[in-house]
């Protein structure tokens, strides 16, 4: 299945924010850091000028549901009321990045990291050992522990974003424990290994592909649910946001 993957630098807040909705400028307007705002602010621009030609409505008068499914709050996944398409948002330091996926019930989730510069020589910081107790399982503790110093930074990121991309995809987030989900390794294809129904109080019913996206900046991974092949095809939404920004709705 081919999944388009937007991406665009994130740019200030002032040019994209008419794009928005009120309730999504409203949101933007709490977060009190400005490049987190200029963030939040060019990803919802990005959803709107992507999404908005696929139903036919202008970007700022795009309908979204951010009602999580599981506990009703108002941070879920965005979805478009009555659209068949879903999408994955998700935001990599300086970069946004958006999966669309126009196939009836192929849910798909994208999760990415800003790449790291290379690492010094020292033993992994103190915050990479904490993030891998909690995100790796027992298996892949042992592995990442078996890497050398130079590979463990980067091979945690890989490991992070291919379990959060199926979580996204699957719904809950990190409602569910990373731990739950097993992933091969770095350095292999991506594939969804096992799933711990005791650790996600909950079965997995559909088979779940993966595919690693990458940016020059950016360590990013794509899941689906549903289909039993997947290819990214990433396409570059600067000029769409610089275009939407100039043009009167």
């Amino acid at each position: 299945m081919r999944v388009p993957v937007f991406h665009a630098a994130v740019r200030a807040g002032d040019e994209l924010v008419r794009l928005l909705d009120e309730e999504s400028r409203r949101r933007a307007r709490t977060i009190s850091d400005p490049r987190r705002r200029d963030a939040q602010i060019t990803g919802q621009a990005l959803l709107r000028v992507v999404v908005g030609p696929l139903v036919g409505v202008p970007p700022a008068d795009l309908t979204l549901d951010r009602t999580c499914l599981r506990c009703g709050g108002p941070h879920g996944k965005p979805r478009v009321p009555g659209a068949p398409v879903d999408l994955s948002l998700t935001y990599a330091g300086s970069t946004v990045l958006l999966a669309v996926s126009a196939r009836a019930r192929a849910l798909v989730g994208l999760d990415a990291e800003p790449r790291r510069p290379p690492p010094g020589t020292g033993p992994a910081p103190e915050a990479d050992r904490t993030l891998a107790h909690e995100v790796l399982g027992r298996a892949e503790l042992q592995e990442w522990r078996g890497l050398s110093v130079g590979d463990q930074e980067g091979a945690l990121v890989r490991w992070w974003t291919r379990k959060e991309a199926v979580l996204k995809a699957l719904g809950p987030g990190l409602a569910v424990p990373p731990r739950a989900v097993r992933v091969s390794p770095p350095g292999e294809p991506p594939r969804l290994l096992a799933w711990d129904a005791a650790l996600a109080g909950d079965d997995l019913h559909d088979p779940v592909v993966l595919a690693d996206v990458d940016l020059p900046t950016v360590v990013g991974t794509l899941a689906a649910v549903g289909p039993t092949d997947l290819a990214p095809e990433l396409e570059d939404a600067g000029p769409a946001l610089s275009a939407a920004s100039l043009t009167r709705w």
